[in-house]
Order: C-alpha cells, then structure tokens, then sequence
C-alpha cells in the first residue's frame, strides 16, 4: 500500500476502501514492549524512560475505540513531534485528522492536545522544521522522516517537556545529562563494587569502609557533569547546614534512647551490660574510643551514603513521587548496593538468611525516615550523615549487637508514624480543594 493511499481515509470526501477497513479492524495486538513500556511510564518508575517516551492515546476513525501506545518524541519550538517509524506498518496515526484531540501521559501528568499528521505533499516547510527538531533530539534516525506527527500541547506542558529533554554536549556526557538519576545509580554501584567485589574474592577480611564512600563520589561526579560548579556548591552547602531547628538535633536521639531502653531490659533479665570497649568497637573502623568510632562512621558512612542517596537521588525523585512512594523506590537500589557486603567479614556475613526480610524493610523504614528529615530539615546532609552514624553506633558494634533489633524497631515504628502523618496530610489538602474548588 503506497502511503498516500494509506492516508486516503483521513481525507475529507474520500471513502475508505474495503482492504483499509480490514486492515483496521484486524489490527494487530500491541507487541509485548509497548505493553512493558505502557505500565512503566504509569508507575512510579516512568522517570527513567519519559524524557524520550511518552504515552499516547488516539481514538479509531473507524471503530471510535481509544489506542494506547509508547512512542518516541521530539520537542520542537511551538509543538511536540513524533515519528511512526516506518509509517507504512503503523495504524494509529491515520486516525489524525486535522487538529484531532489526543491525550499524553507526559512526564508523569495527563495532558489534553490536539495532533495531525504532516507530510512531505501538505506541508514540506513544517515538516522540515520538525525533522530538524527530531533529528536534533535523535541523531541517529536512520533516515529523514517523510511523515510526522505534529502535537500541539499547553504551553506550561511544552515548557516542562523542554527542560525535561533539553541535553547539552554530546556522546556520554549527554547520556548522563539526559538520565542523571540512572548514571548516580551506575557510579554508585560502580565505585562500591570494584572495591567490594575484589575484596569479598581476597577471603573478605579488609574492611568494607572504603566501599561506602562510593555514593558519595558517584554524586559529586554526576553533579559536576549535569549542572556544574553550581550544582556542586550547593551540594556542599547542605552537606555543612547545620543550622536546623533543635527538635532535629533531638530526633538524633531515638536509635540511642532505643537501645539503651534494650539494655536496660536485658540488665533487668540479669544479663551483663557491654563495656564501654565493646560499645566502641564496630567492625572495620580502628579502636579510637567511642568519640572516634562515632567521628569517622559519621565522616565515612554517614556522609558516604546520604552524600548520594539523600542529597542526589532523593530530591529528584520526590520531584514526582510523594514521600512513601519515593522511599520505597529508593529503598530498593539503595538495598540492592549492599549485596557485596554480605560476603565481607565486617560487613554482613553473618546475617543468617531468615534476617533477610527484617533488614529490607528496615532499609525501607530507613528511607522513610531520612526522607522525611531531609525535607523538613532544611535539606541539611549534614543532620541525615549524623542519624545515619548514630544508628549504626546503636546497633552496628559488638556492644550493640543484642540490641539492634530494638534500634530496627524504632526506626520502622517511626516510618510508620511518618507516613500515617503524610497521608492525613495529604487528605486534608485534598479536603481543603474540594470545599474551596469555585461552583
């Protein structure tokens, strides 16, 4: 079928021919993929393809019924384009009259415009516009589209699509520019694990401290490539805000009233308490006194892991996600990071398997929890790098090690608070729309 037949039924006064009818009404099951990329980009994991797919819906010109489908796009300076690549095997875009209204699921928001279809014979100056626009978006398309897809979309969504797609230099810079969250992630791991892995093959007896510090590399280096001194100056700066109001200083203080209260207990059941050695003593930091253990696991640890997990990757996912949604996103690269460690003797080699659960969701909890510090902590690291140690001093040294089932407890009986507080919160501003909405 050549393709101005094939576009014959969109044109006013033409009728349809019997195999074009056929062919639509015997179009094709979508392929696995577009049923794989349509759940991703309606889940909380849509961040990692949309800024170059987008959901769209068209509506048979035929059969009335909606199409749903992933396709690639383009941001032009006035519209949004789309190429169906090899137009001819595609039927979706025939649907587009002038000005046909379609839906987007654009960056994770429902948008309402309109589409048509530009061709080489209607409008060669448009269309040339929009190729310059997709092959700028794409340098590698195979060759020059000779049909495109124009969507016109509100001007505030357009805006949004820009900055979203917007990718400055070239090859592996602009790789990492266009998905900076997925680069922290792979520089992250990365970094860790070249340390991590050689060691655990070596027998796993050096310490697993060095490897910590690898979310924090991976952040300063990500930040100096997508935004540059800016970015990193103001990544510094929370790294050192320690102005916050005395409450957060407070809070640093659960994980330790938590497992003193531990301690107590186990001394009422006529246990012996830890000495102060055995308190001070955590597993691949040298015996420097309590003072010391706690400095260097807030230099090394705290600051190694929240530098990246908290301070890089959370803003950007709570950009999209509310405070739960984002936790549990996290809590799952930020988990998996740990692996190596389980084969290293001063990481977590001795955690039997039925242990497994417990420490999931606890990183889950702990998510929830150093998220919600973060954000209303006046985004201070350095708050988040200091909870993190104190916790780790609560229930990651020999003189803790009976009681950090109770520290796990508390941090995971305080992410359930936290999120039953953020989901009356987010009930009652909804509540507050629906009185307010004008009638």
């Amino acid at each position: 079928m050549k393709l101005a037949d094939a576009m014959a039924p969109n044109r006013p006064g033409v009728v349809a021919r019997p195999s074009d009818v056929a062919v639509y009404r015997a179009a094709p099951r979508q392929p696995a993929i577009n049923r794989v990329l349509n759940a991703v980009l309606r889940s909380p994991l849509s961040g990692a393809v949309d800024a170059w797919l987008v959901l769209l819906t068209v509506r048979g010109w035929r059969t009335g019924r909606e199409i749903t489908l992933p396709v690639q796009y383009a941001v032009g300076d006035d519209a949004i384009w789309v190429w169906p690549g090899h137009p001819e095997t595609k039927y979706w875009w025939r649907s587009l009259r002038a000005e046909s209204p379609v839906r987007l699921r654009l960056l994770g928001a429902e948008v309402t415009a309109t589409a048509r279809v530009v061709t080489t014979s209607t409008e060669p100056a448009l269309l040339a516009k929009g190729r310059r626009a997709y092959v700028a978006r794409f340098p590698r398309t195979v060759s020059a589209p000779t049909l495109l897809v124009r969507i016109d979309v509100p001007s505030d969504a357009l805006a949004r699509a820009r900055r979203a797609t917007a990718v400055p230099g070239s090859g592996a810079v602009a790789v990492i520019r266009r998905h900076p969250l997925g680069a922290y992630f792979l520089f992250a791991y990365l970094i860790s694990w070249s340390y991590w892995i050689p060691t655990a093959i070596a027998g796993g007896r050096v310490s697993h401290f060095p490897g910590l510090l690898g979310p924090m590399l991976a952040a300063f280096v990500v930040t100096a490539i997508v935004t540059g001194r800016t970015g990193l100056r103001d990544l510094a700066r929370r790294m050192v805000r320690w102005r916050v109001p005395a409450r957060w200083y407070a809070a640093l203080l659960v994980p330790l009233a938590a497992a003193l209260v531990a301690l107590a207990a186990l001394r009422l059941a006529g246990q012996g308490l830890p000495t102060l050695e055995q308190l001070s003593d955590m597993p691949g930091l040298p015996a420097v006194g309590w003072f010391g253990v706690l400095a260097l696991a807030f230099l090394i640890n705290g600051y190694g892991e929240e530098t990246g997990w908290r301070g890089f990757a959370w803003p950007r996912l709570r950009e999209r996600h509310t405070l739960g949604g984002a936790a549990l996103i996290l809590a799952v690269p930020w988990a998996a990071w740990h692996i190596p460690t389980f084969w290293l003797d001063t990481g977590m080699r001795g955690f039997a398997p039925f242990m497994i659960p417990g420490f999931l969701v606890g990183m889950a909890a702990g998510a929830v929890v150093l998220g919600w510090m973060y954000d209303h902590a006046r985004s201070s690291l350095f708050l988040v790098a200091v909870w993190h140690a104190v916790l780790n001093m609560a229930s990651a040294t020999k003189g803790t090690e009976a009681v950090a089932a109770a520290a796990s407890v508390a941090v995971i009986a305080w992410a359930v608070l936290v999120l039953r507080a953020e989901h009356r919160s987010r009930h009652a501003d909804r509540s507050e729309t629906v009185v307010n909405r004008p009638r």
